[in-house]
């Protein structure tokens, strides 16, 4: 005397038929009466295989029991999904807490709308009781919540729920110079003349990493060093020299509002599909630019030291080829 729904979480990223994002892993939450005593329900897709051969790997769908709390774990969590929730009844809710340690934003769109209803975007938990799509990120507890409800919308794949992170770039880089002798604002403002863009949408942090080691060429001096293990002590001559100190940076570069106002009718701060298309276009733009100067000295010249790119991270675009039709009352209907 059960009632149980399907839940399906599909990868709406660009390619992502070949990649496995889960399995997908669902644990009741443990404070609230859910008539659950612990375990996890899981999922490991449509297809045990590790190998894409030709199959479809950007889905995973689950039995879950309504009016339930549960929180959410992929291996790695899409920038662009959707949730289906196979449930003709309006009383039927849920609500889905995925770890999100992530800062960005995300922007939940219900159905075929453009726009993200502003009325879903919440300050606190969502409950079971809220609208179907209310959200909220909470950046302290690294969570991603989201109420699913149910419809017979819903149950005919009219009402799901597409949900974006804000696109951005993100790029990790050690520079051979000091904290104290390194000069943010002036990185920044050279770093966006070769990327060709304001420097307001650069957000750069500056950390101190210690010194760094290099090997000695054959013509120096090698440095005596004793190494010691269970078989006894011995001297041997080392290769390595320390070198000046270095820093770590990490740099945001944040979505053109330009390029939002263009694909919008004019609306720099629209949050809608044909906005974040087009945002997270342009940023991959940027992205195989910095690709090239990574390999250049030109950005060796805007950091004023040795850089060295430890990663380069684009945002992903949406694959609107795995958005599916909406199902047809009469295919959603009983059997006769």
């Amino acid at each position: 005397n059960t009632t149980v729904q399907l839940i399906e979480m599909k990868n709406l990223d660009r390619g992502a038929k070949d990649v496995k994002f889960g399995p997908l892993a669902l644990t009741p939450d443990v404070e609230e009466d859910n008539g659950f005593t612990g375990g996890v329900l899981s999922s490991v897709g449509p297809f045990y295989a590790s190998c894409p051969c030709g199959w479809d790997f950007s889905f995973y769908h689950i039995l879950v029991k309504p009016d339930v709390i549960y929180d959410a774990e992929v291996l790695s969590l899409p920038e662009n999904f959707m949730l289906r929730y196979w449930s003709k009844r309006p009383e039927d809710a849920i609500v889905l807490r995925f770890f999100y340690p992530d800062s960005r934003g995300v922007n939940v769109f219900v159905g075929s709308n453009k726009k993200p209803p502003m009325e879903l975007k919440l300050d606190r938990m969502p409950t079971k009781a809220d609208k179907h799509g209310a959200h909220v990120v909470d950046s302290q507890r690294l969570l991603l919540a989201i109420t699913v409800r149910g419809s017979e919308e819903g149950f005919r794949a009219a009402k799901d729920l597409v949900v974006r992170r804000s696109p951005t770039v993100k790029l990790k880089m050690n520079v051979e110079i000091s904290i104290k002798e390194f000069n943010g604002p002036n990185f920044q403002t050279n770093l966006a003349i070769l990327l060709g863009i304001p420097p307001e949408r650069m957000k750069v942090v500056a950390v101190a990493t210690g010194r760094r080691l290099r090997e000695l060429r054959d013509d120096e001096t090698f440095l005596p060093a004793e190494t010691c293990s269970r078989y006894g002590c011995r001297s041997v001559l080392r290769r390595l020299q320390t070198t000046s100190e270095a820093s770590a940076l990490d740099v945001t570069i944040e979505p053109s509002t330009e390029a939002a106002a263009a694909a919008s009718g004019g609306d720099s701060t629209s949050t809608g599909m044909d906005a974040l298309n087009a945002q997270a276009s342009e940023l991959n733009q940027i992205s195989t630019t910095l690709g090239t100067l990574g390999e250049s000295s030109a950005l060796a010249a805007a950091a004023g030291g040795e850089v060295s790119v430890t990663e380069l991270q684009a945002p992903a675009e949406q694959d609107t080829s795995l958005q599916e039709e909406t199902v047809s009352a009469a295919d959603a209907a009983a059997p006769a």
